[in-house]
């Protein structure tokens, strides 16, 4: 679901624009014809709400991303940005698998800072070179 955009110092993590595109376009167009055919009330209740669905998924996809760059990672959320640290504060970075998993597919990617607090990435979607290129960038600007 997740692709990886690269650039020469620049690393963004987000979903493809038009799926978030599609899904508020099939949101709106669910809700306004269900007002202009004038079905049954309860089918009109489920359209308008698998619409508040659509939307917010369409909004999501949309807004969420992750930037790596040079000065350090944004996280940006459905409202804004959501976290802004720049590499002094990162302590350590990790891929999110269990302890004693072997096979586990790791989902998200985990900054440790060192505050004792973390930020947890979706690299969903994302294949093992993609986040290798990610966890070696950010491994990169710690090590200076």
């Amino acid at each position: 679901m997740r692709t990886l955009s690269a650039s020469d110092s620049t690393l963004v993590i987000q979903a493809p624009t038009w799926i978030g595109v599609v899904l508020v376009i099939l949101g709106i167009a669910l809700v306004a014809a269900a007002f202009i055919r004038k079905p049954k009330r309860p089918w009109r209740l489920g359209a308008c709400l698998a619409t508040l669905v659509l939307l917010y998924m369409g909004w999501y996809l949309l807004n969420t991303s992750a930037t790596f760059e040079s000065r350090g990672f944004i996280v940006d959320g459905m409202l804004g940005e959501e976290e802004r640290q720049p590499w002094s504060r990162v302590a350590a970075v990790d891929t999110g698998v269990p302890f004693g998993a072997k096979n586990a597919e790791p989902v998200h990617l985990i900054i440790q800072l060192r505050n004792s607090t973390e930020v947890a990435i979706d690299t969903t979607g994302l294949d093992a070179a993609e986040k290798a290129r990610v966890v070696d960038f950010i491994k990169g600007k710690l090590t200076r």
